[in-house]
């Protein structure tokens, strides 16, 4: 690290403070809102988590567009389906920035009830897939139903979701 670098750029967590005050107030909802997830997530996951009466779907998927465009979500393709991702910093840190922990409890809320409904549907599907590539983008959710239900049984104590 050179001593003569801008205070934003001298530690992680000035570079992180910096840049999240830049975002908009609807991206920093956004950013907290999908830091919920543990891995990668798809946009209508995305959709259905971060938005809300006060976000709609419209706001929070131009969220995600400006988010990924300033780097703070990582994007990329898989076959034709778009898929994202929190750096752990950047998750870590917009958990941490979380305004009340109330607004993190609906989040995870909606997170584990979306990933139960997932697996529900995945349940019905799984025996028509035949081979490995079909079967991959239902594994790729494996640490977002962990971080569901990690939640549901832990100091949230809603273990009917989970169950």
């Amino acid at each position: 690290m050179r001593r003569n670098a801008p205070p934003r750029q001298r530690t992680l967590q000035a570079t992180l403070n910096w840049s999240y005050e830049l975002l908009s107030d609807t991206e920093r909802v956004v950013l907290r809102r999908l830091a919920v997830f543990a891995g990668i997530f798809g946009i209508n996951a995305a959709l259905t988590i971060a938005s809300s009466e006060t976000v709609d779907r419209s706001l929070v998927l131009r969220a995600i567009e400006s988010l990924v465009a300033k780097s703070m979500i990582a994007s990329r393709t898989t076959g034709a389906t778009m898929r994202y991702q929190l750096l752990d910093t950047a998750r870590a840190y917009a958990r941490e920035s979380s305004v009340d922990n109330g607004e993190f409890a609906e989040v995870a809320a909606r997170h584990a009830i979306y990933c139960r409904q997932s697996l529900e549907q995945n349940g019905v599907e799984w025996p028509a897939l035949a081979i490995a590539m079909e079967r991959d983008r239902h594994f790729i959710a494996i640490h977002n139903v962990r971080a569901a239900l990690e939640w549901c049984f832990g100091a949230s104590c809603i273990v009917e979701i989970g169950i």
